[in-house]
């Protein structure tokens, strides 16, 4: 059986980006489920119960410290579910607790800034690297 990935996301803006790459992976053939968990509904709670290590999670965070996210995430991690996380900051609960994380912080000055157009960008880059991903397996499999 093949992994699925699942989209959490723990506010408006986090669920929206995670939309976008929900659309993204659509447009290349790769069907995502996105679960908001600002609306705590037992249906989240019972999807990411249903998880299995060969599944894994891509989860939007601006500051990878909700409550609620680590809630959530507490079966995953001792199931050693691989999670993706993208965050707004760089060292933060959930940046520690994922397999990989991508951290959308910019410093200039003596400011700290965000920006909605990186975190497309990142998410272009992600729905671009893994399309080519599949071409070069589906080229390997033809060979």
């Amino acid at each position: 059986m093949d992994p699925f990935p699942y989209l959490l996301s723990t506010g408006l803006a986090q669920q929206l980006q995670a939309q976008v790459l929900q659309r993204n992976f659509l447009k290349i053939g790769i069907s995502m489920s996105l679960l908001p968990l600002d609306i705590g509904t037992h249906l989240t709670s019972a999807v990411i119960e249903k998880l299995e290590p060969e599944d894994l999670l891509i989860v939007f965070s601006f500051s990878g410290e909700n409550h609620a996210m680590k809630e959530a995430l507490a079966i995953p991690l001792l199931k050693k579910i691989p999670i993706i996380s993208i965050t707004n900051t760089i060292q933060n609960w959930l940046s520690n607790h994922s397999f990989f994380n991508i951290s959308t912080y910019i410093e200039e000055s003596d400011e700290t800034h965000f920006t909605s157009s990186f975190i497309h960008n990142i998410i272009d880059f992600i729905t671009f690297e893994f399309e080519q991903y599949l071409k070069e397996k589906m080229s390997a499999r033809l060979k």
